[in-house]
């Protein structure tokens, strides 16, 4: 799902020009063609190429941000970085990618339970629209709210163009993965970088990628 950016504020962001102009900014990086590529299989390089739609690429780092989940409980990333690496999930509620691919990501984060690593999936809706995505998906990660009220804070810092947006962030502060929409092969790819495996069932048809 295209990440629509409500801000006031001008970007440069070369290739990436707004889809309309009706005093909303919309990025979305290949255009029509993503479209057109829906009702039919992907080519191979397109997922590599929609990898690269977030603006905050693996190499750099990652800013800091305090957000509160729906209990009020604070999440601040550095201090989780003191503890271990932290994998970053943006997502929104209504987004058919989301609800694809949040329920795999969900089995990373038990799977990291026990160790100093740490899943957190950023919620851009109310905490009224995490409640019931988390009741219709069976979704346990924890949830912070970075919402379109507050002009989306954090989802701006990341450079967000799409969700979901998945990064890896190592304990340095590093971006060690980013993916853009779903792909079994950067799930996979920072799951074993965390010292997890078989993270999905053998009998599972698991789509290669979605686009977010």
């Amino acid at each position: 799902m295209l990440f629509t950016n409500h801000g006031g504020g001008s970007e440069t962001r070369p290739e990436r020009k707004p889809s309309w102009s009706n005093g909303h900014t919309a990025y979305l990086v290949l255009g029509s063609r993503i479209t057109r590529y829906e009702s039919r299989p992907f080519p191979n390089h397109l997922p590599a190429i929609i990898s690269r739609m977030a603006a905050l690429e693996s190499g750099v780092g990652a800013p800091d941000f305090r957000l509160l989940d729906a209990g009020g409980g604070e999440f601040h990333l550095r201090r989780q970085l003191d503890a271990g690496p932290v994998v970053l999930t943006f997502f929104k509620t209504s987004c058919p990618t989301c609800q694809y691919g949040l329920p795999y990501l969900d089995r990373l984060a038990s799977a990291l339970e026990g160790t100093t690593a740490q899943s957190i999936a950023v919620c851009q809706d109310s905490p009224e629209d995490a409640e019931r995505f988390k009741l219709e998906f069976d979704f346990k990660t924890r949830v912070v709210f970075d919402t379109e009220e507050a002009d989306f804070p954090v989802s701006n810092a990341y450079g967000l163009t799409n969700v979901p947006t998945v990064f890896l962030i190592q304990r340095d502060g590093g971006i060690a993965h980013t993916g853009v929409g779903w792909s079994r092969s950067d799930v996979e790819e920072i799951a074993a970088s965390l010292g997890v495996s078989a993270l999905f069932r053998p009998e599972e048809v698991v789509l290669p990628f979605k686009p977010g």
